[in-house]
């Protein structure tokens, strides 16, 4: 079991909780450090962090798993690690909103008298626990925002020789969990094309597009693509064949799965126009030199997957306020659709039947945009890639807060 926060002086910290057997303190270390820089990007006032619990989920049983989770909270507790306004805890891989109601309860049953603001301690929940509405899918959505605002842009289309715009482009996501899903979703809406899904132990490809409420439907209940019955025209593959559909050539490739999953082993075999970077850290510095002297697009993680970021510090702000904070965002969005200045929104629309989720993804789109203009306006000033414009933009803001604090001077 391990914590490791980054930039305690802003305050609180927030990272997710990993439950995995391949962690160790330098990779989770790194990945707080990541969190802090993906803060900065989006400006949010987050602390990094980051958590772990060193084991394989799977061996365990619903009970047992339960636990260990109660308990890691507990020592978190004790060692005075964790509180509302110092470290928040969130989803991460190998944790759910399942995961996160566990430790939501064994907080609150310890420092629900101590901690006024204790439904703040863990972001993911259910919404009747205190969770937002659209939690799940924020990442997917901010991808799709995204990729939307740089094919249309004509600066980043006419860098990287991308025809503009999103109809029709091909899309291959690697990993199918939430973020991958989706990704797939919201793409779909925009007018992308899904061609194929890479999955540990199996895949899908189709040349006429997958459609997603099918695979979505079938994947939450089988977890695999396997027993899949295929469509006309679709192809089902084992593990090592849907490794092969990286190699496919397609507009976008979108990186859903886990880190360092491209690298000098497969880099060479990807064709796609535009890398989008879904998961933290899934491209190696070494696939990245090479991806970038091929000329490719690469959104980097810190920009595209941040907007959970973005959800968790809206459900941070309404543990502490009571809620008071949704209703603020739906009466900002209200008012942006009265307004005389038109909203760029494509995918998102507000609802009234859906308003907290409506209000979210209004809040996501505006800040995903904002991000966007920024680093591609850093890029044409100062002719980098766009992961070190998102760095330095990032940096910039970190040091500033430095200044701010009295740290550096």
């Amino acid at each position: 079991e391990m914590c490791i926060r980054d930039r305690y002086f802003t305050l609180p910290c927030y990272g997710g909780v990993r439950i995995a057997p391949e962690v160790n303190v330098n990779k989770i270390e790194a990945m707080a450090i990541h969190d802090s820089i993906k803060s900065g990007c989006y400006g949010i006032p987050f602390g990094g962090s980051k958590g772990a619990i060193k084991i394989d989920p799977r061996l365990f049983t619903e009970n047992e798993l339960r636990r260990i989770c109660r308990r890691y909270v507990q020592k978190l507790v004790n060692y005075r690690m964790i509180s509302s306004g110092l470290d928040v805890l969130g989803p991460c891989m190998g944790s759910s909103q399942r995961e996160m109601g566990w430790m939501y309860d064994a907080y609150r049953e310890i420092r629900q008298y101590k901690d006024p603001n204790y439904e703040a301690i863990v972001i993911g929940k259910n919404a009747m626990r205190g969770g937002v509405d659209g939690y799940i899918e924020a990442t997917g959505f901010g991808v799709a925002v995204g990729v939307n605002y740089c094919l249309n842009n004509n600066e980043f289309c006419n860098r990287f020789g991308i025809p503009i715009g999103t109809k029709g482009k091909t899309v291959i996501i690697q990993g199918y969990g939430d973020v991958g899903s989706f990704t797939h979703k919201y793409l779909q809406e925009i007018g992308c094309k899904v061609i194929g899904v890479i999955e540990k132990d199996s895949g899908i490809y189709s040349s006429n597009g997958l459609d997603f409420r099918e695979l979505k439907e079938h994947w939450n209940k089988y977890r695999t693509f396997k027993s899949l019955d295929p469509p006309k025209n679709c192809e089902i593959m084992d593990g090592n064949q849907a490794k092969q559909l990286l190699g496919i050539p397609c507009d976008i490739l979108a990186l859903a799965a886990a880190e360092v999953t491209i690298n000098r082993t497969n880099v060479e075999d990807l064709k796609a126009r535009m890398i989008v970077e879904g998961a933290d850290m899934p491209v190696s510095q070494t696939a990245q030199d090479y991806l970038e002297a091929k000329h490719v697009a690469i959104i980097p993680d810190v920009l595209i997957n941040g907007s959970n970021i973005v959800t968790s510090y809206i459900e941070w702000l309404k543990g502490r306020g009571g809620g008071r904070t949704t209703k603020f965002l739906l009466t900002m969005s209200r008012l942006q659709q009265k307004s005389q200045w038109k909203y760029s929104g494509t995918i998102s629309e507000y609802n009234p039947m859906q308003s907290e989720r409506s209000a979210i993804q209004i809040a996501i789109e505006e800040i995903m945009e904002q991000s966007c203009y920024t680093i591609l306006k850093y890029i044409l000033k100062h002719r980098v890639t766009m992961r070190t414009a998102a760095y330095s933009i990032a940096i910039e803001k970190i040091v500033q807060n430095f200044y701010e604090c009295g740290i550096m001077y």
